[in-house]
């Protein structure tokens, strides 16, 4: 029901709470007096690209003064409280706020003593789907009893018959009796290929209550030529064997997914800082390693060569070298310039014999 504008003269906008999905939609004026009505009817939207056709399941409870049923479903309703073959509260896009019991119209809820131990979901997808998890949105408002599911089961089926394979996905969960507050679910799932799927939920031990608020499928592209349909025999088995042993594949919880994760960025961190360090080592000795700039000698000033010279009347004379250095081959040459040759006469310019007796 859409309240609709008082003045006749200006337009209304109304949103809707979650979601309509549908091929035709039928409006139907309703006023106070009989009489004749002109309306302008505009419809926002868009294209519905989702693979989910339908879901069917029972419907919810009426307890307590709370309206936990899928008041906006669009299927069969059936005699027995059963919804087959429509969409509604369950993937209307609207999450669940944590109190159920203040916003039950979020909400669909069972009692455990209405419906027993366990809830069963179908979903029918358009075409065969790659599906690799299910993702449930769940209440554990602890202080009015309801909790998380304990054990999820989850069939497969790839053709529209009520054919399921043996091969199904058990997954546990463990009771969270701390936080209160809602949460999203995952169950993974191996890269099954189905059209059809049926998901049953066992209620936790000290729970009545189960409470979704929304549910999600993450699917992926179907590998080319790929056969994931189980043989004749395993088909035909399943009738004799409903409940005997089954090939089952063990989901792995979110608490070991979140451990995973860590413990990978913890590997990446550690490899990081190992890196960076042998970086800071090798900096480090090759800065030791590079030889001290060399020191220049300081400039020595040499002293001009002065040598002393004894004259006659003995008398001393400093002499400077010659400008010009001489070589060892001409050191006797510069002996004689610098030594003065002795005055003698050219009468006594004969030998003279050394004197020994002196």
């Amino acid at each position: 029901i859409i309240e609709g504008n008082t003045n006749t003269k200006s337009a209304v906008l109304r949103v809707l709470d979650g979601c309509i999905i549908g091929k035709f939609i039928r409006l139907i004026p309703v006023s106070e007096a009989i009489r004749t009505v002109c309306m302008r009817f505009e419809l926002y939207g868009c294209t519905y690209k989702d693979s989910l056709v339908s879901y069917s399941m029972p419907d919810g409870s009426f307890a307590d003064g709370l309206d936990l049923k899928d008041t906006s479903y669009d299927g069969v309703h059936e005699p027995n409280g059963t919804l087959s073959e429509g969409l509604g509260k369950l993937y209307d896009g609207i999450l669940g706020k944590d109190n159920f019991e203040k916003y039950p119209y979020e909400w669909l809820g069972w009692r455990k003593d209405a419906y027993g131990p366990k809830l069963t979901i179908h979903f029918k997808f358009a075409s065969r789907q790659n599906i690799s998890a299910i993702l449930l949105h769940t209440s554990n408002f602890l202080k009015h009893s309801a909790q998380v599911f304990r054990q999820a089961r989850v069939y497969f089926s790839s053709s529209d018959e009520n054919l399921y394979s043996p091969r199904i996905v058990r997954f546990e969960y463990e009771p969270d009796k701390n936080f209160e507050t809602a949460r999203w679910v995952r169950i993974p799932v191996p890269n099954r290929l189905a059209k059809k799927l049926k998901i049953e939920l066992t209620f936790a031990h000290e729970a009545d209550w189960l409470l979704i608020s929304e549910v999600k499928f993450e699917t992926g592209n179907i590998p080319f030529n790929f056969n994931d349909e189980d043989q004749e025999e395993n088909e035909l088995e399943i009738d004799s064997r409903l409940t005997g042993n089954s090939l089952t594949y063990f989901a792995v919880g979110d608490r070991n997914d979140e451990y995973s994760k860590w413990v990978a960025i913890g590997i990446l961190a550690a490899f990081l800082f190992g890196m960076s360090t042998i970086a800071v080592l090798l900096y480090l000795l090759c800065w030791c390693k590079k030889p001290p700039p060399a020191k220049t000698a300081p400039t020595v000033y040499e002293k001009p060569e002065v040598q002393m010279m004894i004259l006659p009347q003995n008398s001393v004379k400093r002499v400077s070298m010659n400008t010009y250095r001489t070589t060892l081959d001409h050191f006797d040459h510069s002996l004689i310039e610098k030594v003065p040759l002795r005055s003698v006469s050219v009468a006594s310019s004969e030998y003279a014999d050394p004197d020994c007796d002196k």
